[in-house]
């Protein structure tokens, strides 16, 4: 997933990439930071515990090319499981 990610067109400014387990998990954790804020150390600690079907995990990065995101390089800014959804 990682490798396709890299392939986006510059000019997209975000992406979404909806996957299957275990992959979704991994390239989430993977990607963000382990030194990350308290809030990103409790996200990627949920992520952890588990990623259940349907969830989501939103990372932002400070590149300027799709092709230069490395491992550990994404902010971890929410993760979103569908048990934390409203009514």
């Amino acid at each position: 997933m990682l490798s396709l990610l890299k392939k986006t067109e510059d000019a997209l400014a975000s992406v979404m990439l909806i996957a299957h387990s275990p992959g979704t998990e991994t390239l989430a954790l993977t990607l963000s930071r382990k030194d990350g804020t308290a809030t990103e150390e409790i996200l990627r600690e949920r992520i952890e515990l588990k990623f259940p079907t349907g969830a989501l995990a939103c990372l932002r990065f400070a590149a300027e090319h799709w092709r230069s995101i490395e491992p550990g390089t994404g902010k971890l800014t929410d993760f979103i499981r569908p048990r934390d959804l409203s009514d």
